[in-house]
């Protein structure tokens, strides 16, 4: 049976725990923290607590503090179970020190404050209940070069490997900046250190020089396995992950929308940049990520050998790899879910024993759908686009459908256009047939629009009857729609 207490550490009494060594947090009989902090006895499908004993379905919570506020050394074993814990200084965590932090715990900073460990941190979120680092004054934050509404990341710089291993499982970090050659990675910055794992696990809103999100530099090999990385900046390089000297693995992820900001347009950079580096890079999907160098690409000096079963944006070396939208659904809690025709369904490593793989998704739903694992942070769990909640109002619409000869679309923008509007029309295996593209125009204006398809491909040959799928998308606006064709 697991269970917790409360920090004792923090207001001085010791809790004499039951074998914290091996993960039993219980309290001894007769211990003076029995009527303090709680005892939390985690559902096995949402929890990712790497405790040995086993556990039963009771829920007892008594005595939860709402806040505390914690700045300064940690010499000695701590637990964060509150609401919000509130970082009001530099924290350092001691060597063979161990830091857990509890689901469901807001970890604010309050000013430009960061946390370097030469311990071990254990945030262990659930699908839940996630753990969110983040700024107390987000409304301040700007992706540039000032600290107002931004805190300064997590280090884990000649860190020890005799330390028990860290990990951050189901967190959310945001927010986050640092800056200087020598340290990289805007939320978690990593040197010569390897002992450790972030799974399932979103990253946005984070701004560094090099590595806007996660900097892996000299013989640093952690792994990232099922996070989502979207909104980060980088003022030089790597919008989201930058890599020199090290070899991480990064498995299973969903890189998405992250910009670098450096205007020179000679200096080569991308999404997932790496220098003299063998980073594995397996089953992610790595698209739409924007920089200023005169050729576009998502990686710059990845090796083929290691970049496997992913979907790139403008094609990449290696085994497995495929450029192709991925149709995410856009919509509810987690907006990066694969649409039943996407073609990252079944499309990631055969064979995922050696990868030490989670149980569960991004979502806390089964890693592991079907015979093969998907590319990305969310696996697809098997119904249809029909089956799926309506859940906002139909933007693209197709008349007559079927159709036999020709149809109409209809798409309706909520605001003017910023962008082209482009129409993609795919097969039912997911292969592009055609592009219809609108160029902006005065007309462009909030309100219903058309377009016509002659049920033909892009090189003027009628389709075949069938199912396609239509995708409309402008001004970041995107819907889908199916369509039959008809002899």
């Amino acid at each position: 049976m697991v269970s917790w207490a409360a920090p004792f550490n923090i207001i001085g009494i010791d809790p004499q725990l039951i074998d914290p060594e091996n993960g039993d947090y219980r309290v001894t009989p007769g211990s003076p923290a029995e009527e303090y902090g709680c005892q939390i006895f985690p559902d096995h499908k949402n929890s990712n607590l790497f405790f040995e004993h086993e556990v039963d379905n009771t829920i007892e919570m008594r005595n939860k503090l709402s806040s505390i506020q914690f700045s300064g050394t940690i010499d000695e074993d701590t637990i964060w179970q509150a609401d919000t814990v509130q970082v009001v200084g530099d924290i350092e965590i001691n060597n063979n020190v161990v830091l857990t932090i509890f689901p469901s715990t807001r970890v604010e900073f309050q000013g430009y404050y960061f946390i370097e460990v030469n311990g071990s941190i254990k945030a262990l979120g659930e699908s839940d209940g996630r753990i969110l680092f983040t700024s107390a004054y987000p409304e301040l934050f700007e992706p540039d070069s000032t600290t107002s509404g931004a805190w300064n990341g997590i280090r884990f710089h000649h860190t020890s490997s005799l330390n028990k291993r860290s990990v951050f499982s189901y967190c959310d970090f945001s927010y986050s900046k640092t800056f200087g050659d020598s340290i990289k990675g805007g939320a978690i910055s990593f040197y010569d250190f390897s002992k450790g794992s972030i799974e399932n696990s979103s990253f946005t809103l984070n701004v560094a020089d090099y590595g806007g999100a996660l900097g892996f530099d000299y013989h640093s090999s952690p792994e990232v396995i099922g996070c989502i990385f979207t909104k980060n900046y980088a003022l030089k390089g790597g919008s989201p992950i930058y890599c020199a000297y090290s070899y991480p693995c990064l498995i299973n992820n969903t890189v998405i929308d992250n910009n670098v900001l450096n205007e020179d347009i000679n200096y080569r950079t991308a999404a997932v940049q790496t220098f003299i580096s063998k980073s594995n890079i397996i089953n992610n999907i790595i698209r739409d990520n924007f920089t200023n160098y005169f050729e576009p690409g998502q990686l710059v000096e990845c090796k083929d050998f290691y970049t496997k079963y992913n979907n790139i944006e403008y094609g990449h070396g290696g085994t497995g790899n495929i450029n192709e939208d991925p149709f995410f659904s856009y919509y509810g809690e987690y907006p990066y879910s694969l649409l039943q025709f996407s073609p990252c369904i079944d499309a990631g490593i055969p064979d995922t024993t050696d990868l030490s793989l989670p149980m569960f998704d991004f979502a806390g739903n089964d890693r592991l759908f079907g015979n093969r694992i998907d590319m990305g942070a969310l696996e697809w769990q098997g119904y249809a686009i029909d089956d799926e909640p309506d859940l906002q109002e139909k933007l693209l619409t197709c008349f007559p459908n079927p159709f036999s000869t020709s149809t109409t679309l209809s798409f309706s923008l909520i605001t003017n256009a910023h962008e082209i509007s482009r129409i993609n029309i795919y097969n039912i295996k997911g292969q592009l047939i055609k592009t219809i593209s609108s160029s902006l125009s005065a007309s462009w204006r909030m309100g219903t629009h058309e377009a016509f398809w002659d049920g033909k491909n892009g090189q003027g040959k009628k389709v075949e009857a069938g199912i396609y799928f239509i995708t409309w998308k402008s001004s970041g606006i995107f819907d889908v729609t199916k369509i039959v064709k008809i002899d």
